[in-house]
């Protein structure tokens, strides 16, 4: 009986920073690095694959190498949350991230095969917290960074494309 309590208050704990480190507050962690943006993100594919009956592909197109260091933790958190709430909640096969840096912006595109949030159309961030609807975290998030969201859910499934501006972070 001891073990199965330890054992329920670990996985409790580990819960709990999970769900801290998808909170906006969590910015005060250390910085990643490049390489280990993409790193983490091949290993959170790998785990939600096996965790979860779904496909997740990565296209990050070299972007990564551009991503300023202030931005690598909630580019992170910003995939990371998109992945894992499609991959609990949309009833998909797959789920596609597109990552792209230009001088000025960064944009993280999460799209799912899956059956859409209970409101279909497309929506941005204020639309959003207007209607109280949508992923908490990420509209926390992208809000916080000055960022655009936009949530297109239908039957067919969700894209959410999330737009970061670059041009005034410092590294």
């Amino acid at each position: 009986l001891e073990e199965v309590q330890n054992l329920l208050e670990h996985s409790e704990l580990e819960m709990r920073s999970f769900i801290r480190g998808l909170r906006p507050e969590s910015s005060s962690r250390p910085k990643t690095t490049n390489v280990d943006l993409e790193d983490r993100l091949e290993t959170l594919r790998q785990r939600v694959e096996r965790q979860w009956p779904i496909t997740v592909n990565l296209h990050l197109n070299g972007a990564v190498d551009r991503v300023p260091a202030a931005l690598l933790d909630d580019v992170y958190h910003l995939a990371q949350g998109a992945i894992i709430n499609a991959a609990r909640h949309a009833d998909g096969s797959e789920v596609s991230v597109d990552l792209s840096v230009t001088s000025s912006d960064l944009r993280l595109e999460v799209v799912d095969d899956g059956r859409g949030f209970p409101f279909h159309g497309t929506f941005d961030l204020q639309g959003l917290n207007k209607m109280k609807a949508g992923p908490l975290t990420l509209k926390e998030r992208v809000g916080r960074l000055a960022g655009d969201l936009t949530l297109s859910s239908m039957d067919t499934g969700t894209v959410v494309i999330m737009k970061l501006p670059i041009a005034h972070t410092s590294d």
